[in-house]
């Protein structure tokens, strides 16, 4: 919707800090109107929720990118595949940007996974699940609110290669906190100032990615970068759920028994905390990669002049 890089981060931070806002409210609000509503209805109501919102936003939302400045109507050109596909493949940065998205989601979906075994059976409470929760989604929101005035000064690649150590080093605290819930807590609040700026800059990197392939290669294609780049989201969804069941069958899980062997603790202290660092160091290395920071300026430049002239 802009060519403004502040522009971005700012949305960028600000629909995470909306997001985490909402899992936090969900997470409160579920169990008790699951048990007074049941599943139909609490699926209903949040799927009629999610509609009206996605609306919203699909109404509020307007294309400035190549909009005639006296007519406000915004120029589009439909860019075939055999086209589009071809330029896409030549741009670098969708790749790295695609596997830092698949393997972050591997991260969150499978220790995600792990947070009501570790929580139970580790922490023997699992009333701790809404600490454990906040511990790590309030420094993320903290983080995100004071992105947008970082963002300038260090730029989005620098901000997500400090939160790739912190994630790191929280995720270690973590696995060596075992049943120490200080030392558990501690470390999800270091995972989560580490999570803020590496989510919220990979999002905002999306349009980052689609202006460096219309400099590189002349085509646009935002429908295509994106709907490929989230295509690595999904599949990291998908192999972090899958990631979290192999753990457990590896260590001999059995959800019968009244206590878990020693294999299958250790698999669970691994999948919560110890996996998060080596996907962790995955993404550091991908984000050092990512320097598509440096030619933002000249890209602007060059974009901006195209559009005025054209």
């Amino acid at each position: 919707m802009t060519l403004d890089v502040q522009d971005r981060a700012s949305t960028a931070s600000l629909r995470f800090v909306m997001t985490q806002l909402t899992t936090l409210i969900v997470n409160a609000v579920t169990a008790n109107m699951l048990a007074n509503v049941g599943w139909f209805w609490l699926s209903l109501i949040y799927g009629i929720i999610c509609f009206v919102m996605m609306l919203i936003c699909f109404i509020g939302c307007k294309e400035h990118i190549d909009e005639d400045r006296e007519s406000g109507v915004v120029k589009f050109e439909q860019v075939p595949l055999k086209i589009a596909l071809p330029a896409l493949l030549k741009n670098r940065y969708f790749f790295i940007q695609a596997l830092i998205f698949c393997f972050l989601y591997i991260g969150v979906v499978a220790t995600g996974s792990m947070t009501f075994y570790f929580c139970n059976i580790v922490l023997s409470n699992i009333a701790i699940l809404t600490y454990t929760s906040m511990a790590s989604t309030i420094p993320a929101i903290i983080v995100n609110l004071v992105m947008p005035s970082l963002v300038p000064r260090f730029g989005k690649r620098k901000l997500m290669i400090v939160g790739s150590v912190l994630f790191i080093i929280g995720s270690i605290l973590i696995g060596a906190g075992d049943s120490n819930l200080a030392v558990v807590l501690a470390g999800l609040v270091v995972k989560g100032f580490g999570m803020g700026p590496i989510i919220s800059g990979i999002f905002a990197m999306t349009a980052d990615v689609v202006d460096y392939g219309e400099w590189k290669t002349g085509v646009r294609s935002e429908g295509l970068v994106n709907s490929c780049t989230f295509f690595g989201m999904k599949v990291g969804i998908g192999l972090g759920s899958a990631v979290g069941a192999w753990l457990l069958s590896l260590g001999n899980y059995d959800g019968t028994l009244a206590q878990q062997p020693e294999s299958a603790i250790n698999m669970i202290r691994f999948g919560y905390g110890y996996l998060g660092a080596v996907v962790g160091v995955i993404i550091l290395i991908l984000c050092v990669m990512m320097n598509i920071d440096k030619h933002l300026p000249e890209i602007q430049k060059t974009l901006e002049a195209k559009r005025i002239k054209n």
